[in-house]
């Protein structure tokens, strides 16, 4: 825990070492006080780091599905584009099928009508 005293007395190690005037034995305790310092800091931010990092494997994840499903997507678009292509083309065979037919009626009635 870090407490009034320890929060007093790393300031006062800390002014001391701005103005050059730690002892070996002050240097040592200061060294101590920010490895405790940052251990603290450490442990009260590994919850939040694991939480992200949990939150991000998910994301990976959520985007891998969607990568996935945007790739069949484009593979039925492909499809589709195809199958339409070929509707067309028979469409046009059949009209002009039709076109012959009614051209040759046309001929046949005029023809009768002669």
């Amino acid at each position: 825990m870090w407490d009034k005293t320890k929060r007093q007395r790393f300031s006062l190690l800390r002014e001391r070492e701005r103005q050059g005037a730690l002892t070996t034995e002050e240097q040592a305790e200061l060294r101590g006080l920010y490895r405790h310092l940052e251990e603290m800091e450490a442990s009260s931010l590994l919850p939040g780091i694991e939480r992200k990092r949990h939150e991000t494997e998910k994301l990976r994840a959520i985007n891998e599905a969607l990568r996935d499903v945007i790739r069949r997507k484009e593979e039925h678009l492909t499809r589709m584009q195809g199958t339409l292509a070929q509707f067309r083309t028979e469409r046009e065979a059949l009209n002009a099928e039709l076109e012959r037919i009614l051209v040759q009626a046309a001929q046949a009635e005029a023809e009768v009508a002669s």
